[in-house]
């Protein structure tokens, strides 16, 4: 219930649930788990992905180009592969993953001018914005040879879909 409630734009009505759990429970019982189930949560069920940061974040530094945004998905879905990176707060690993992008892309001085406004947005400092990047530099070092680990990455990422991203970060690291 509490799922619909937060991911459909029309959840159902507790009488469906009621009538899906084969009218097992009555419906005030349906009800009364709910808000036990909420109040030991303390209404707390709102995560913010990486990916809607790095939305915001894109808005904020005024760039628009399609290329730097899916560099930036890029780093970001590779540092689920991380455990270390799994700890950082999403806010940090978008805005980190777009200063490499903007790197990659030669964009980083127009990312240098809104950095202070980026750090606020994401509740951080830039210093933690490039001790982040630096981490993820690490890691994509450590896995692009491990090929299996992000082959199906970089075959989604080749894609024209999105920029041949997988590409653009290949050759930068091939130049450097």
């Amino acid at each position: 219930m509490i799922a619909s409630k937060v991911e459909e734009i029309y959840p159902p009505e507790l009488r469906d649930f009621y009538y899906v759990s084969d009218k097992a429970h009555p419906k005030s019982e349906l009800a009364t788990m709910e808000n036990k189930i909420l109040s030991s949560l303390s209404f707390d069920l709102i995560y913010a992905s990486p990916y809607k940061f790095l939305s915001r974040i894109q808005e904020a530094s005024m760039l628009k180009g399609k290329e730097t945004f899916f560099v930036a998905q890029y780093f970001i879905e590779m540092s689920m592969l991380d455990c270390n990176l799994s700890t950082k707060k999403s806010s940090v690993k978008a805005a980190s993953a777009y200063y490499l992008a903007l790197k990659i892309t030669n964009n980083l001085n127009k990312f240098e001018k809104c950095m202070d406004e980026i750090a606020e947005i994401c509740g951080t400092n830039p210093s933690m914005i490039k001790t982040t990047a630096k981490e993820i530099c690490k890691l994509y070092e450590e896995i692009i040879a491990n090929k299996k680990l992000t082959q199906s990455l970089n075959e989604k990422f080749m894609k024209e879909k999105y920029s041949r991203a997988s590409q653009i970060i290949s050759d930068f690291v091939k130049s450097k």
